[in-house]
């Protein structure tokens, strides 16, 4: 159980044996990701926290970075104390950062900023892009920061564009308008792999932004997906499929227990994910489950307190939070 009472529904980052979870009290805090025991807790000392919207922290370069209001704290991963902290030009808290190679990335609205880690020190920043015709000027297009691979970051906003922009000068290299919005892309040998809203899973060139595959699933939306050995895993509605990476042809589809919750995460053999179900008004019902890579039958199945995000996981475990508790399972019994 959290030992400040934080909110878990955002499911926790896990990085170097710790679960990190940032609470709707404003809190950062650090627990053993196998016991469970505190760590540490960083207290941002935030003002009018009535509302507050907790954000996932972004672990990089032995760093937790975390954006509260107008101010990224980059915290020493193992006692949880300031190393540096940077004002962000947008003036709101953001859960759109990435880092490569010494250089942490923040989007917001429609800005994107790129800053030197140890020093703390603003690269570039730009505007993504022109607002959209007929959307009011007070109406900021939310910019959503992506993976950074070699010299390449990915851009998306809620217009379902795709945006790659190079590293070095924050020029624009190429962009893809999807025919609905996008989920959370994954990269993979120089291939962006991304589910859209009009059911397609698209595959698309990552120096370039050509479309190399697409796999319509008539389902409703493709999620974010997941990219190991040559295959793709990913949920549409109550099913989650596998696919040939390199051409998008089926492996296999699974019914699940409900509609999949988050994105699926692949542990040793497993595929694992969380599902809800509604049977009624007042019956509902999550769960964790876990399917054979190979050949997408069920090997476990957790009935679980309600959940918000989906679930972490790593080689010890399956790990998810709800309400002020966190959990984890055993990954090859889905005990608890």
């Amino acid at each position: 159980e959290c030992f400040h009472g934080c909110d878990t529904r955002l499911f926790p980052t896990i990085a170097n044996g710790l679960a990190l979870f940032a609470g709707a009290d404003g809190y950062l805090q650090a627990v053993d990701s196998l016991t469970g025991t505190p760590k540490w807790e960083f207290d941002p000392k935030l003002e009018n926290i009535a509302g507050f919207s907790p954000f996932f922290p972004l672990v990089a370069d032995n760093l937790a970075h975390i954006s509260f209001n107008d101010t990224v704290y980059s915290l020493d991963l193992r006692t949880g104390q300031p190393k540096m902290n940077y004002k962000i030009g947008f003036g709101e808290t953001s859960d759109h950062m990435r880092a490569n190679k010494g250089v942490l990335y923040v989007s917001g609205g429609d800005q994107l900023y790129a800053y030197e880690i140890i020093t703390g020190k603003e690269k570039w920043h730009i505007k993504v892009s022109e607002r959209s015709p007929g959307r009011p000027d007070s109406a900021q297009p939310d910019t959503r920061l992506y993976p950074v691979v070699d010299e390449i970051v990915l851009l998306g906003q809620d217009d379902g564009s795709l945006y790659g922009v190079d590293t070095n000068t924050g020029q624009q290299k190429w962009k893809v308008a999807a025919s609905g919005s996008a989920s959370f892309p994954v990269i993979a040998d120089g291939v962006v792999y991304v589910g859209c809203s009009d059911g397609n899973l698209y595959a698309l060139d990552y120096q370039t932004g050509e479309i190399r595959w697409s796999l319509m699933t008539r389902r409703g939306r493709a999620h974010t997906p997941a990219v190991v050995g040559g295959s793709v895993y990913f949920a549409c509605g109550q099913y989650l499929y596998a696919v040939e990476s390199g051409s998008g042809s089926e492996r296999w589809e699974c019914k699940t227990a409900g509609y999949v919750i988050g994105n699926p995460i692949i542990t040793g053999d497993l595929v694992c994910f969380a599902s809800h179900v509604t049977k009624s008004q007042v019956d509902e019902q999550d769960y964790v489950q876990a399917l054979d890579v190979e050949t997408g039958k069920e090997q476990w199945r957790f009935a679980a307190p309600p959940l918000h995000w989906g679930i972490a996981g790593d080689a010890g475990g399956v790990y998810f939070g709800s309400g002020p508790r966190f959990f984890g399972l055993d990954l090859k019994t889905g005990k608890e």
